[in-house]
Formats: C-alpha cells, structure tokens, sequence
C-alpha cells in the first residue's frame, strides 16, 4: 500500500516480513516463469500514499512487468491504520485522482469500487468488526 517501504509498514506492519524488494523480485520470477499478468491492490489512504511521488514510484516498481494496479479507496472502519487520528474525508476521489496519475504514467490501473460499505462488508470492514 506504498512503494516506500518505511510508510508501507507504517500502513501495514507484516509488511516487514515481507520487504518490498523481496515482493517485486517474486513478482517478476512469477511473470517470468508463467507468462501471466500480475495484480497488484493499492489501498490509497489520502494524505498518506496518494501523492504524486508515491505514484511516480509505484510506477517505477512496476514498470516492464505485466501487472495491473487495482487502485481501492479506503472503507470507513472503527479502527485506523496504525498513525491515523481520524479517517480521511474524499476517500473516492483520491481513490480516482491516484488511478488517473497511474495511468498518465503509463501504468495499467483500475479503480475498483468498493461494495458492501452501507452494511460494514467490505473489506477490512468485517475484520474489524470481528475484532472489536
């Protein structure tokens, strides 16, 4: 959920398990080796990994490899991302300004829309509430 490994664990601690450069190198071996297009979900968070370095960036880690970037605005939950104080306000519309930049740069990317929010289903909507 950020090309910069620091603010990606910041957004979501196992990412430290899993570092970045390790996850695009599997990326590449993966479309090397298939032949198959890989998809990526980008959570955007405005104001924490919509700006346009972050999508310079992510454009960069992704550019000669066969992927689509599933760019996602963030659900409205009860609890935060680790750092926030309150949720964000125009969480579509960064969602859709974030996908534009990615594909003026070039890179192929879809926003997608989110579904189930008005009952607290979608994702990472559940989770939450589970563990509330």
């Amino acid at each position: 959920h950020s090309p910069f490994q620091p603010e990606r664990t910041s957004l979501v601690p196992i990412a430290k398990k899993y570092p970045l450069h390790e996850l695009m190198a599997a990326a590449r071996r993966y479309v090397t080796r298939t032949g198959r297009k890989i998809t990526f979900e980008y959570t955007v968070v405005p104001g924490r990994n919509d700006r346009p370095e972050d999508a310079r960036e992510l454009a960069r880690l992704v550019h000669g490899l066969q992927a689509l970037v599933n760019v996602i605005p963030l659900n409205p939950t009860e609890g935060l991302p680790t750092g926030m104080k309150s949720i964000p306000s125009g969480l579509l519309p960064a969602a859709e300004r974030f996908t534009d930049a990615l594909t003026t740069l070039g890179v192929e990317a879809a926003l997608r829309r989110s579904r189930g929010d008005e009952i607290a289903g979608a994702c990472g909507q559940l989770r939450r509430r589970s563990l509330g």
